[in-house]
């Protein structure tokens, strides 16, 4: 192996991986000589993802991670896989924007189903059927309002501020098993999220976004992959939260 190149011959799960920051990642996985296994709730975007990654060494599969039966989902998904190296977790809804006023008893678990409840799930499976190497990651998503909160956001910055507790936490827990565990928190990020918008809206989001941050630009989805690779790649890293923001939360 490679001193440097530590993703050659390894493979890497990306649940998340059919679009946006998750199919860079599992592009620059291919690009370094890593195996990838792809997820995500649609076939047809599965089918188009693999088509754009044209490699034999990329194979991908439909989950619900929003379902009564996740978890066996999860487990399904883990014995087609057979044991893997790196998991990286970039799936995610839409993320919750309410008043306080809208809040109500029911509000919170589906805000925390696929970035929180879902991924822990499937560290639970994965370690409990001993299916990721000693020595291996797991990396998954935050986001920039876990440390810059914004009016409206409330709830969302309550879930991103969970998952950068449960990187410290989780990191802890699996430390006998040798497996270490960091959570990426991107801010803004140009990917086909943003494609539903009038041209107008977007042009004026990323025109807004590019004034915000101190890079002066939005952030790009190969560019913020980089983290997850980091992540991955070094071995010394564990408890971790990667902010890659802009600079946004300077401002």
């Amino acid at each position: 192996m490679s001193k440097y190149n530590k993703l050659n011959e390894k493979k890497v799960v990306i649940i998340g991986g059919s679009s946006g920051i998750g199919f860079c990642v599992a592009e620059a996985c291919l690009e370094f000589g890593a195996s990838v296994v792809i997820a995500s709730s649609s076939q047809p975007r599965i089918d188009s993802a693999l088509e754009r990654l044209s490699s034999p060494k990329a194979t991908g599969y439909a989950i619900n991670l929003k379902s009564a039966t996740t978890e066996q989902e999860l487990e399904s998904l883990f014995e087609k896989t057979g044991k893997i190296d790196h998991l990286v977790w970039t799936a995610g809804d839409a993320l919750p924007n309410m008043s306080l006023d809208g809040f109500a008893k029911d509000s919170l678990a589906p805000a925390f189903d696929i970035r929180f409840t879902a991924f822990v799930l499937a560290v639970k499976v994965l370690t409990g059927k001993k299916l990721i190497s000693e020595g291996g990651s797991i990396t998954f998503s935050s986001g920039l309002a876990g440390a810059k909160p914004q009016p409206g956001w409330f709830l969302t910055s309550a879930l991103c501020g969970a998952n950068f507790s449960l990187a410290s936490g989780l990191a802890v827990e699996l430390s006998p098993l040798r497996v270490r565990v960091n959570c990426v928190s991107p801010g803004a990020v140009l990917t086909e999220l943003w494609d539903g918008l009038p041209k107008e809206a977007r042009d004026g989001l990323v025109a807004g976004v590019g004034q915000a941050a101190l890079t002066g630009s939005v952030g790009m989805p190969e560019d913020v992959a980089q983290a997850y690779l980091y992540a991955m790649r070094d071995g010394n890293l564990t408890g971790q939260v990667i902010e890659t923001d802009g600079g946004i939360r300077l401002r």
